[in-house]
This record gives C-alpha cells, sequence and structure tokens, in this order.
C-alpha cells in the first residue's frame, strides 16, 4: 500500500494520499516527503530527517505528550505561538497571512489569508486575535501569547491605555492606525481570566516561532 511521509511540513506525519500530503508541504520552506511502498519504510524516512518520532500507525507522537495537547506551564498558561506575514509590504497588490501554533499537528493550529488592510501589523493583530478566539472557544482561561510583534505587545501592555483615554488619539492628536482591530482585540482580552504576553525574536531557532512562522507565509499565498 501506497504511503507518503512527510519529514518536514506543516504537520509532520505518514499519509495515504498524494492529496493529503500535498497539503502538509505546499508553500512550506524546505519542505521534506517521499512516497513509499511500505509503511516501515515510510516510518524510517521521517526517523532519519525529522526529530518528531512517528508511532506505528503513521501518526506524529510528541515526547510525554500527544499532538491535541496544548504547551502548558507549571502555572497553568497555555502558550500559543501567533504570527502574521506580508508579501510586498506596503504595496497595493500585498498579500497577508496569519499563523498561529499551539504544538506540532495540533487541530487548532491555523494557516488563513488575512483580512482587510494587508500590512505586516494588522496581519500580526488579526493572528492574536485569531488565538485568543480560539483559546475562549477551547475554554481555556489562562493565555501565554508567544509573538515577535514588538508592536502588539506595545500596543496592548502600554499604548492602549492612553490612546482609550485620549478618546483613541495619539498624543499628536492622530487616529490610531488599526483602531478598530484593537478594540476587538482588547475587548477578547478582557474575556479570558488572564493573558500573559512574550516577546520572540523573529527567524531564531525558537521551534513554535518558526511553526507559526511558516503557517502565515502559507496563508498569505493562500487565495
Amino acid at each position: 500500500m501506497t504511503k507518503y511521509a512527510v519529514a518536514r511540513g506543516y504537520n509532520v506525519g505518514i499519509y495515504d494520499t498524494w492529496e493529503q500530503c500535498e497539503k502538509q508541504i505546499t508553500g512550506y520552506k524546505n519542505a521534506k516527503y517521499k512516497k513509499f511502498k511500505t509503511l516501515q519504510e515510510a516510518e524510517n524516512f521521517i526517523k532519519e530527517h525529522s526529530n518528531i518520532p512517528v508511532n506505528s500507525t503513521g501518526r506524529q507522537i510528541l515526547e510525554n505528550s500527544k499532538s491535541e495537547e496544548f504547551i502548558i506551564s507549571e502555572d497553568g498558561f497555555v502558550s500559543v505561538f501567533t504570527d502574521g506575514a506580508c508579501s510586498r509590504n506596503g504595496f497595493h497588490d500585498a498579500k497577508a497571512g496569519i499563523g498561529v501554533w499551539f504544538n506540532h499537528g495540533h487541530p487548532l493550529n491555523v494557516s488563513e489569508p488575512a483580512k482587510g488592510i494587508t500590512t505586516n501589523n494588522s496581519a500580526e493583530i488579526q493572528a492574536v486575535i485569531k488565538a485568543i478566539k480560539i483559546a475562549l472557544n477551547a475554554g481555556i482561561a489562562k493565555l501565554n501569547i508567544c509573538t515577535d510583534s514588538k508592536f502588539v505587545i506595545q500596543c496592548m501592555t502600554s499604548w492602549i491605555f492612553k490612546w482609550k483615554q485620549n478618546n483613541w488619539k495619539t498624543v499628536s492628536g492622530k487616529p490610531v492606525i488599526h483602531k478598530d482591530m484593537l478594540i476587538v482585540l482588547d475587548e477578547l482580552v478582557m474575556k479570558m481570566e488572564c493573558v500573559r504576553w512574550e516577546y520572540k525574536k523573529g527567524h531564531s531557532d525558537d521551534i513554535g516561532n518558526t511553526c507559526a512562522d511558516e503557517l502565515a507565509c502559507h496563508g498569505a499565498k493562500m487565495p
């Protein structure tokens, strides 16, 4: 029986059809995959080329956890990594995407196009909005948002308090850019028991940030 092994892709694993495999590699930078005649050959390929092990059924497994589990800190915060990507940022034909990553192969991971104004910052905000909506629907009370956007962190931990006091005007009296999205984000944060913001340097070796970035880039290429 034919098997398709994805050692590097959006979701590492073994797939029964090319259509399933293709979804995991299209747009993924340096994807690594191969077609095999047996499950054993496919498993060996992933063991050789990926640091994520796969069990005998071909599903990826994580050390001491299942792929659908959240990453939870000792004080009960669920970590989520968000990112926004925009090709040709600042041009009229710019395309943006958002990425939300909870864990390897997690069913709540998101890769989709950004909506409305297509800039890096708008995509970053939308990614966080999406993450919090998902968290609320999943019954998560405490969320640790990991992002490489200092802009978003500054907006939500510093600038927003002054903006709200100043009727959503900057210190120079100009309207706040992305006001509508920031209001939505602020309202969502208020619905959580607690939100913690963690800066992650972009394009580093952090696996969560890397995966969120890949999801966002993939989303930017979607129609």
